[in-house]
C-alpha cells in the first residue's frame, strides 16, 4: 500500500504492514491459478474456498480488515472536518 495518501493522523500507524494484505491475496490468486493450470482443480477449488491461515478466503479478510481500518480512519476525519466547518460557517451573535 503507498503512504503517498497518508494524511490523516493515525493513518500511518493503522495502515496494513509488510506483508502486505493485498500482496498476499494477489500471491495466493497466482497459486489458485497455476494449481488450477496445471490440473490440479481439487487443490485450487480448496485454496480458493478455505477461510484457514494462508488461503484466500483468510488473507481477502485481512485485507478487507486493513481496508475498514484504513476507511474508519478517513470517515473519522471527514467527520471531524465537517464538523469543524459546519461550527464555523454558523453566524456569531
Amino acid at each position: 500500500m503507498s503512504c503517498r495518501n497518508i494524511t490523516f493522523d493515525g493513518e500511518m500507524e493503522r495502515r496494513p504492514r509488510p506483508p502486505n494484505a493485498m500482496a498476499d491475496y494477489l500471491e495466493i490468486d497466482h497459486r489458485i491459478r497455476a494449481l488450477e493450470n496445471s490440473g490440479r482443480h481439487a487443490e485450487a477449488v480448496h485454496l480458493c474456498t478455505s477461510s484457514e491461515s494462508g488461503m484466500s478466503n483468510w488473507a481477502f479478510a485481512n485485507f478487507d480488515q486493513a481496508l475498514m481500518r484504513t476507511t474508519d480512519i478517513n470517515q473519522q476525519a471527514f467527520d471531524r472536518k465537517a464538523a469543524r466547518l459546519e461550527r464555523d460557517a454558523r453566524p456569531r451573535c
